[in-house]
């Protein structure tokens, strides 16, 4: 957890999901530019079956992601030592072992471009001590390029902290409003608003607001769950893609002698709204978007975003943009 914070490890470098369809697997995302990985020709979609020899099968875990971090825990180790992995690759008959090398690894958390119609895209990995430093950057070099609207991409975004929350949902709604609420057991609930520090950019001018687009979906999560679901509350833009992973839980890491420490669920968290979006046996949970858009497995394959797609016909709606016939959006990887 301090290393996602801190937003650097020891490993392969490759973002791993879930594979919530088939059989109890995790597979890799994609692997990051310049990462061990990279260099070793891992794909996107590839299923790690097993690690150093032990199956990464978990069948019957409750929560996918926990299963992800165990996995993670497996391939994550000590500079200069190897790890094998055991990769089932579509197109190749046979499962095939991998040998990598570890090494420090930054999370490259933020990536942005702009797009057709001056629309600008910012896609957010993780919630750490890096994001709010590195979304400005983002926002001010889109801002420089004349971005008349934005889609932040939060698709695959497993969360981090709260702090980090507030930062980045502060860019992009109102002044004076909550971002989000803790309940504590027992206790009184705490308000965190939005602080007006971060209110440099032109989504906090009058007058000079411009239409935004956040994409999510099934593993986004915690605070991103935070962020998409003030924006919606607050009607600061328009939230696209599917039902987020319904994650409303505030945890507080307890250090402890060694330099280890425990990490306690403390807190539940709500919208601006008051909405509990923690899933659980009686309620699905989530962040339901605005505007549905499905994509499936083969989309992704195919390198056809249709959730990117459609935020980029939605906004150029709004802003009157009228592309030429020829022109269509990059596929952009992400994590999903």
């Amino acid at each position: 957890m301090q290393e996602k914070n801190r937003g650097e490890f020891v490993g392969i470098g490759a973002q791993l999901e879930p594979d919530l369809t088939k059989d109890g697997y995790v597979r890799i995302h994609k692997p990051l530019k310049g990462t061990p990985a990279a260099a070793a020709g891992l794909k996107p979609f590839d299923v790690i079956l097993k690690v150093d020899g032990i199956s990464t099968q978990g069948k019957d875990t409750d929560d996918p992601q926990k299963h992800v971090d165990k996995v993670v825990k497996l391939i994550r180790g000590k500079p200069d030592t190897p790890v094998r992995l055991t990769i089932r690759r579509r197109a190749t008959p046979k499962p095939f072992d991998v040998k990598i090398v570890r090494e420090p690894v930054e999370f490259e958390i933020v990536e942005s471009q702009m797009l057709d119609g001056k629309v600008g895209l910012v896609w957010l990995g993780e919630f750490n001590e890096l994001s709010d430093t590195k979304i400005d950057r983002a926002l001010t070099q889109l801002e420089q390029q004349g971005m008349r609207a934005l889609i932040l991409d939060l698709r695959g975004n497993p969360g981090g902290t709260l702090d980090a929350a507030q930062e980045v949902a502060s860019r992009f709604l109102p002044r004076g409003k909550n971002v989000v609420i803790i309940v504590e057991r027992g206790g009184d609930p705490e308000v965190r608003k939005v602080l007006e520090s971060k209110h440099n950019h032109i989504f906090n001018r009058p007058g000079h607001q411009i239409p935004l687009v956040v994409l999510v979906n099934r593993t986004s999560a915690s605070a991103s769950e935070i962020v998409s679901g003030a924006i919606k509350d607050l009607h600061a833009g328009v939230i696209m893609g599917t039902t987020t992973y319904g994650k409303g839980l505030v945890q507080t890491v307890v250090p402890l002698r060694g330099g280890s420490a425990i990490a306690i669920t403390t807190a539940k968290y709500l919208t601006p709204n008051g909405n509990d979006i923690n899933k659980g046996k009686d309620r699905r949970g989530g962040i339901t978007p605005d505007m549905v858009v499905e994509a499936t497995d083969e989309d992704w394959i195919k390198q056809n975003d249709v959730q990117l797609k459609k935020a980029l016909e939605f906004l150029h709606e709004k802003i009157g943009y009228h592309k030429p016939a020829t022109s269509a959006p990059n596929q952009v990887s992400r994590r999903r």
